[in-house]
């Protein structure tokens, strides 16, 4: 049986970009606000005599717009330790986009840990209520409405891409239209107080006990909550999105077999090695297309900075990747 001083090697991790290509208010601003609003918090718990069974780690991250390269890095250079004692990472990028809705970018196994953290936050939107009930109000159920798989772009994707670190991207996002100035030299706290009309501050807080609650469950619960039937449950679910695709890519397997075998369309040996080229061609955009088949984060797809909406392109520069922790 572990000890309690083994298990205070074992690490949650809270991170956000503090870099952006403008002002970043939204893109790092926010994230950074809570990120170090948290290391506060649980600072002043721990001189108060919390206890927490697990570390908790604070890091900011430089160079998040070159490619997450602060975020990877460091995972590269810890990545023994870590693949064997981080417990999860949360992300905190782009955390108030909007106000609409609240949505969970994450892997499988820490999905049924966001249920229990919602029905304690309340909805920013509407007072009184929780975010799980004001969703059952509308007759919407949870998961569905909230959880998301991670997209490439994001700083959390390389913990369990490449680590095999359980991590989560939590955000309040706009429905009608993604926040319109993310990447842009318009991207400052006066523009996103009018985009969100004024409750910036209640959203960061919402997001900061959406984010705070989770790292406390999973520092200080004897046995941690994660549900490892969900990841059964997302295989089957991307096999069955993958098979949809099998007889279209059957068929047109079958066409390109027939056009590069012909008599002398192309030199013995060739033709195979098209076909092979063509058919993992298709399969990596069908796989590509499954995967974002759920990814509607507005930076998840492209994150070409702009100086100005249709303006001239920047960043052209280099980029040091660095993370700076606090421990508690």
């Amino acid at each position: 049986m572990e000890t309690l001083r083994s298990l205070l090697f074992r690490y949650i991790i809270l991170g956000a970009q503090r870099d952006s290509w403008g002002p970043g208010a939204a893109k790092s601003g926010v994230g950074t606000a809570i990120l170090l609003e948290l290391a506060r918090t649980f600072r002043a718990m721990v001189q108060n005599g919390f206890q927490p069974r697990r570390s908790l780690l604070f890091v900011s991250w430089d160079a998040g717009d070159f490619g997450s390269v602060g975020a990877t890095e460091w995972l590269e250079g810890y990545l023994t330790m870590l693949h064997l004692k981080a417990v999860a990472y949360f992300s905190l990028d782009r955390a108030v986009l909007g106000d609409d809705r609240f949505v969970a970018y994450t892997s499988p196994l820490l999905a049924n840990l966001i249920e229990g953290v919602i029905k304690q936050v309340d909805s920013p939107k509407h007072p009184g209520q929780t975010i799980h009930s004001q969703l059952l109000r509308q007759g919407r159920h949870w998961k569905s409405e909230i959880v998301r798989a991670l997209f490439l772009n994001s700083g959390a994707y390389s913990f369990t891409a490449f680590g095999g670190v359980p991590a989560m991207e939590i955000s309040f996002t706009e429905d009608s239209r993604p926040y319109p100035f993310l990447n842009t030299e318009l991207d400052t706290f006066e523009n996103l107080q009018v985009a969100l009309q004024g409750r910036l501050g209640v959203l960061g807080r919402a997001a900061a006990e959406i984010a705070g609650l989770m790292a406390l469950r999973l520092a200080h619960d004897r046995i941690l909550p994660l549900e490892y039937s969900c990841y059964s449950e997302s295989t089957l679910q991307f096999s069955a999105q993958l098979n949809k695709y099998s007889k279209e890519l059957q068929a047109e397997s079958e066409l390109l077999r027939g056009q590069v075998h012909a008599p002398g369309f192309f030199p013995d040996g060739l033709g195979d090695h098209l076909l092979r080229q063509a058919v993992v061609g298709r399969l990596q955009s069908v796989l590509l297309l499954v995967i974002r088949g759920g990814d509607d984060h507005p930076d998840s797809h492209d994150q070409t900075p702009w100086r100005e909406r249709g303006g001239e392109r920047e960043g052209e520069g280099e980029g040091e990747g660095e993370g700076e922790r606090e421990g508690v």
